[in-house]
């Protein structure tokens, strides 16, 4: 009984926050004063990345008080439990502060998880294809320059009614979970 309300719980947990940033996706977002439309990842990656942190440092702790427990044991479990939790913190930090997606009628201007800016405009996108597995657009331009775009932006949904309005390819093709927006503005 104990296993199945664990899961249930674990279940309806995963299904919430799935929900959640699927609404995030949906979301309609105003142009700014320049008429740009950016796009930024949703509170919950900062939230996740901030326990990460503070998970690995209880657990390390945890650790320095504990006293009797076998070098080889210790070793091997701060690293396995620390690149999870440091590596998973990290990560979603990383995507919360720098990933951010601009654009107007004209381009569309992104800054990749490690804060390299790419600017590329609507005409010259020759490929677009969504990848399920990692969450990413990638949209490639005539001169085979790549940008990645993740599905969890909040208001993306406003960004594939422009790939509808500016490229010759269809966003529903493309197979991205993110619900059509109120578009405001376009």
């Amino acid at each position: 009984m104990q296993d199945f309300l664990f899961y249930l719980l674990l279940g309806l947990a995963i299904s919430g926050l799935t929900f959640y940033l699927n609404k995030g996706a949906a979301k309609s977002i105003n142009q700014d004063d320049e008429g740009f439309t950016n796009l930024k990842m949703p509170k919950l990656y900062a939230i996740i990345g901030v326990l990460g942190l503070v998970g690995g440092a209880i657990f390390l702790g945890s650790f320095l008080v504990v006293e009797d427990i076998d070098v080889v044991t210790t070793v091997i479990s701060l690293i396995l439990c620390l690149s999870i939790l440091w590596g998973l913190g990290i990560i979603c930090l990383l995507w919360y502060f720098n990933h951010t997606l601009k654009f107007d009628e004209f381009s569309l201007e992104v800054v990749n998880v490690y804060g390299k800016q790419t600017k590329i405009y609507w005409q010259d996108i020759t490929f677009m294809k969504f990848k399920p597995f990692s969450g990413l657009l990638i949209l490639k331009d005539e001169n085979n320059q790549k940008i990645a775009i993740h599905q969890h932006l909040v208001g993306l949904s406003a960004f594939t009614s422009m790939i509808d309005l500016k490229t010759s390819f269809n966003s529903e093709e493309l197979k991205m979970p993110v619900s059509k927006p109120f578009i405001k503005g376009f």
